[in-house]
């Protein structure tokens, strides 16, 4: 009977991260060191180009578009020096402010389109340059254009921390540079002494208006404050003590009312309660003390009291039974009785007339509280409308000397500008240096051009470099799947050509070089292919290739290899029934295999085959046919991997890749796990990222991705890392020839390569006895 077969292992139920759909996109994270280990050829080459390139710039620019300065010094400077400000008494305060501004005011008006008309305009300009031949037009030159070009070449700026100002002109030569810099300056010059005359006067006449409605406003507060004054304003001050002083007594005054009132309510609201009491009221102490003074109360106790005396004699001289006893007992017990029905009926009264006298002495509390509280209200009003005419009258005052203030200070600018116009000396523009002829270019510099040009060169090829990486959309080395979300890298197996140990084939590097590189990468995957499929206790471990040629059928015979090397019962199946190889690379039959199970003709023991490597068997694909792609999701499929799964330990199925079919993923809900095996610089990010979720959503358990193929010039960190390894491994390596290097022969090892037992016990791996353990 066919075994029962065992469902896939459920898959993990945690939340896992959400991530925009595609998995590609531009999500690359750059290693600078990584690029230039990588690309330092391309950037020596544009360092190299950039020199010559930028030589050869500097004597074309020299040649063809040389820049000469023409420069004119100007000196700026306040209105009054300091021996006048000191005799005018004018304030130096603003003084800093006020020079930055006219600086400004000037910078402009040098540059400024009615200056640059006139300097176009005049004879050395039109006759001693070069420059203006090229305005020229039927023998009349464009003024406009003329002018539009000598403000684009002309520039002016103050020197820091200085009053000193620069003008400068630039032009192709040198003459004309000096030409058409002294030609602004002189049309400059003349239009700011003409400016000053006029801007004088009208400054004067602007002043001293404005000084005349100041003082007309200033006569108007007066007169507003004579008129508060005249209305009892002297005696505001007695009026606002007294309000103040009626509010601090008024406030004890209801605090205490208050805080009364409070206690006679409490002690209201307790008795009250009390009389509500279903067990009758518990009077005061204070109660109980009047009625115990009651006339009646004291008559009835005092009667009482002899009684119980005649009561005592009688039971002496007759004893208890006798009739005169039983007299005196029984008017005994009647008084007492009277007494307790007079004592309830007074204290019922006096508590309700406590009660009352409560309520009489809080109606007299509410009705001090309130006429208090009118009597405060009414004194806040009167301190309010007070103070209110207090601060009307210092607000006029205040404003009134604001302005006396203000008036002051125009006076005092009015006198000053009086004081500039009355001097000759009060210029406040001086000109240090006219314009000379330059003997040297400003432009082009050697200094700047070639570093500029080598750094521009050599920015742009990087540029390109790092647009080549952000747009490369295909894996290249492990760090590129990193960045895909909900993805695990499990390892990376390099390239054959990386491998110093040459290995033979690809497909049997673990068993051929077992101290190459690449098998020591395969432990790596097999290390953490056993903590992923371990959690779960999986068995079945379905090897997906992303694209044909990628290599997961060697991937998948190398980790068969090293499980078996740790004596794991390991079963490999070919489930690739489109281009089957296992059966080739394991030197194997093809037939009978996986398609003889699928189609009933053979059962599954019948069809496994042994392997040279020991704890290592293969079921190939058998006599392919064109029915053998749609049984391998039948139920006949299951029962074979349910019977694997209780004779081995780990059973690794090959399929075919998955963007030429869907094999894998119609198979992957029958495995317990899935692995995606994809090759360097071949699948893109894109396309992992679609099979990641196609893999996700069947119910097997996706482990990770191991990345093959990967070669050094994908960084330059791989070809270090593979050759520690594996000098590591062989105590200074195997030559490219496979012959024992010169340290392992100084040291009389060996050069032959160890066996697999040697190697095992080298590596702390149990030696294989050459038998599959079949047992659980």
């Amino acid at each position: 009977m066919s075994p029962t077969p065992t469902p896939p292992a459920p898959r993990p139920t945690g939340s896992r991260p959400t991530a925009p759909p595609g998995g590609g996109g531009l999500n690359v994270t750059i290693d600078p060191r990584k690029l230039l280990l990588q690309y330092w050829p391309w950037l020596a080459a544009s360092f190299i180009v950039g020199v010559v390139l930028s030589v050869g710039t500097y004597y074309a620019l020299l040649r063809f578009a040389p820049l000469y300065d023409g420069d004119v010094w100007f000196e700026f400077s306040s209105p009054l020096t300091a021996a006048d400000q000191e005799e005018t008494a004018v304030s130096r305060e603003g003084g800093e402010a006020e020079i930055e501004r006219f600086i400004g005011t000037q910078l402009q008006i040098m540059r400024s389109d009615n200056i640059l008309m006139e300097v176009v305009n005049t004879r050395p300009v039109r006759e001693d340059t070069r420059w203006i031949q090229q305005f020229i037009r039927h023998g009349q030159v464009d003024l406009v254009e003329a002018s539009k070009e000598l403000g684009r070449i002309s520039s002016a700026a103050l020197l820091p921390e200085s009053n000193i100002v620069r003008l400068r002109v630039q032009a192709n030569h040198a003459r004309d540079a000096a030409v058409l810099a002294n030609a602004v300056r002189e049309i400059y010059l003349t239009n700011l002494r003409n400016t000053n005359r006029i801007s004088s006067s009208d400054m004067l006449e602007a002043l001293n208006r404005r000084r005349n409605a100041m003082q007309d406003e200033r006569r108007i507060l007066e007169d507003r404050k004579q008129r508060l004054f005249t209305t009892g304003l002297e005696t505001l001050d007695d009026r606002f003590n007294y309000y103040a002083q009626q509010i601090d007594s008024l406030l004890p005054v209801l605090i205490n009312t208050q805080y009364a009132l409070d206690l006679s309510r409490e002690r209201l609201e307790r008795w009250e309660e009390q009389l509500q009491n279903p067990s009758g009221p518990t009077y005061p102490e204070e109660v109980r003390s009047a009625v115990d003074q009651n006339p009646i109360i004291q008559d009835l106790k005092r009667r009482i009291s002899g009684l119980e005396a005649a009561l005592m004699s009688a039971r002496e001289s007759y004893g208890p039974r006798h009739r005169q006893v039983r007299e005196i007992q029984k008017q005994i017990n009647g008084n007492s009785a009277q007494l307790e029905v007079e004592r309830q009926r007074q204290l019922t009264n006096s508590f309700e007339q406590q009660i009352e006298m409560l309520n009489n002495t809080i109606r007299s509390y509410e009705t001090t509280e309130a006429e208090t509280l009118a009597s405060l209200d009414e004194a806040r009003r009167s301190l309010a409308d007070v103070n209110r005419l207090r601060e009307d009258y210092m607000r006029l005052d205040s404003d009134a000397n604001q302005l006396a203030k203000e008036a002051r200070a125009l006076q005092a600018r009015i006198d000053e500008r009086q004081a500039i116009n009355e001097r000759a000396s009060s210029s406040r523009v001086k000109l240090l240096a006219a314009a000379r002829v330059p003997e040297r270019p400003s432009f082009p510099k050697l200094v700047v051009v070639v570093p500029a040009v080598t750094l521009l060169t050599v920015a742009l090829v990087a540029g390109l470099i790092l647009l080549r990486e952000i747009l490369e959309q295909r894996v290249r080395s492990p760090s590129d799947v990193q960045f895909i979300p909900r993805i695990r890298v499990l390892g990376l197996v390099p390239d054959i050509s990386e491998d110093p140990s040459r290995p033979p084939s690809i497909e049997r590097a673990v068993s051929e070089r077992p101290t190459g590189v690449i098998a020591e990468c395969v432990r790596q995957i097999r290390t953490e292919m056993i903590k992923q499929i371990g959690r779960r206790d999986h068995t079945t471990l379905l090897v997906i290739s992303g694209m044909p040629e990628t290599g997961g059928t060697a991937v998948i015979s190398n980790i068969a290899e090293s499980f078996a090397a740790i004596e794991r019962r390991v079963l490999i199946i070919d489930g690739n029934l489109r281009r089957p190889r296992m059966h080739e690379i394991m030197g194997v039959p093809e037939a009978p295999g996986l398609s003889e199970v699928l189609s009933g003709a053979r059962p599954l023991s019948e069809v496994i085959q042994r392997t040279e490597s020991p704890n290592l068997d293969v079921l190939t694909a058998g006599s392919v046919d064109a029915k053998g792609y749609e049984r391998l999701t039948t139920e006949i499929m299951g029962k074979a991997l349910a019977e694997a799964r209780e004779k081995y330990d780990i059973v690794l199925i090959d399929v075919a890749p998955a963007i030429v079919s869907s094999d894998a993923i119609m198979l992957a809900s029958r495995c317990d796990a899935t692995m995606l095996v994809v090759r360097a610089f071949s699948e893109k990010r894109g396309l992992v990222a679609r099979i990641r979720t196609q893999l996700e959503e069947t119910k097997a358990e996706f482990i990770g991705v191991v990345v093959n193929g990967v070669r050094s010039n994908a960084g330059g960190y791989f070809r270090r890392n593979f050759r520690a390894t594996h000098e590591y491994s062989n105590n200074g390596v195997l030559d490219p020839n496979g012959r024992g290097s010169d340290r392992r022969r100084r040291l009389g090892l060996d050069a032959e390569e160890p066996s697999k037992e040697a190697y095992a016990h080298r590596n702390g791996e149990p030696e294989s006895n050459g038998k599959p353990d079949k047992s659980e």
